[in-house]
């Protein structure tokens, strides 16, 4: 029987990699138009500010970016007004700015020199990235006796299939992949398929900026596209034996991930388990309260300090691969 596991990962999966989170994304916003004199950015920033009288008579966090373009976006469903585009410039924006450069994360020294488990600068953010997937994955890395600055790479067989649901714009992973196949033969490259993992992009991706779902109570508003996505990420979450959620804590504007998840379970036959990898111990309470599922596991760790050095290397045939206990552990 294959032992199937879907990982969701949330805003907190990313933040390793030093992207802004939501309750810091505005003023990272306010940092680049400061920099850059972005009138376009700087007319929706000030827009946001001007929301500031609804103090006098409510509680609002206009630094909260959930909140402040859930506002924005009940603006443009009741007033026709157009924020959901500036709102997306925004997002792509800051993200693209975040983003650790690929060309930081490679070691200069040949492949040789380096073993096939430096492929990534340690102290890179693309490191434990590249370790994820390797354990997720099921990849088994192995020099090529052809070509020393090349390496094979394949797929594992142990009886499990991982797959990644992600509610981040990002392409952390997509990068990480990038680095990896800048090693790999020509046909012999990785990427995110039924044969290894599948990756599903709830909210769209900064690749694809007409794809990009602002973080707001509005999800219904959807892309045909990106329902086919969604589609395809509720079957994943329904047939999982586990899931495992990193990052990510249920906030009170996905409340529409929220009850897409539960109708998921709800025609689950086979879930056993669900993780919470979360550092913040009120978000994984908050979890727990949402969930309420009996086998629920909380693990109030960042993901990225878990000991992924504890690999199997197998010498002899020059193999490095993890094994199944690796990746999620207190």
């Amino acid at each position: 029987m294959i032992m199937k596991t879907v990982y969701v990962l949330g805003a907190g999966f990313s933040a390793a990699a030093n992207l802004p989170m939501m309750n810091n994304f505005l003023d990272k916003a306010k940092d680049i138009a400061e920099e850059t004199s972005d009138n376009r950015l700087e007319n929706l920033l000030e827009k946001i500010d001007s929301l500031s009288n609804i103090k006098n008579h409510c509680k609002i966090d206009l630094l909260n970016i959930e909140e402040a373009f859930s506002i924005l976006m009940t603006e443009d469903w009741l007033k026709k007004t157009h924020h959901t585009e500036d709102m997306r410039y925004l997002i792509k924006l800051v993200i693209d700015k975040h983003t650790p450069k690929i060309s930081n994360a490679i070691n200069e020294n040949s492949l040789g020199e380096l073993g096939i488990k430096n492929l990534i600068k340690k102290d890179n953010p693309y490191q434990k990235i590249f370790c994820f997937l390797s354990r997720v994955m099921c990849l088994r890395y192995k020099k090529d006796l052809e070509n020393k600055n090349r390496i094979i790479v394949e797929r594992f067989e142990n009886n499990e299939k991982n797959d990644i649901i992600t509610l981040n714009y990002d392409i952390l992973l997509e990068n990480c992949l990038d680095i990896i196949n800048r090693y790999v033969a020509e046909n012999n490259k990785i990427e995110f398929s039924e044969k290894f993992s599948e990756l599903y992009k709830l909210h769209g991706s900064i690749e694809n900026n007409n794809s990009i779902m602002p973080p707001t109570w509005a999800k219904y508003k959807i892309d045909p596209e990106l329902e086919k996505i969604w589609l395809k990420a509720f079957d994943k979450l329904s047939k999982a034996n586990e899931i495992v959620f990193i990052g990510y804590s249920f906030p009170d504007t996905d409340s529409y991930f929220s009850y897409f998840f539960k109708l998921a379970i709800h025609y689950s036959k086979n879930l056993k388990k669900i993780t919470v990898v979360n550092p913040d111990e009120k978000a994984g309470n908050r979890c727990r309260e949402i969930l309420g599922f009996e086998k629920l596991e909380l693990i109030n760790k960042k993901w990225d300090l878990f000991d992924f050095d504890a690999a199997f290397y197998n010498r002899d045939n020059d193999e490095w691969y993890y094994s199944s206990e690796t990746l999620i552990s207190k």
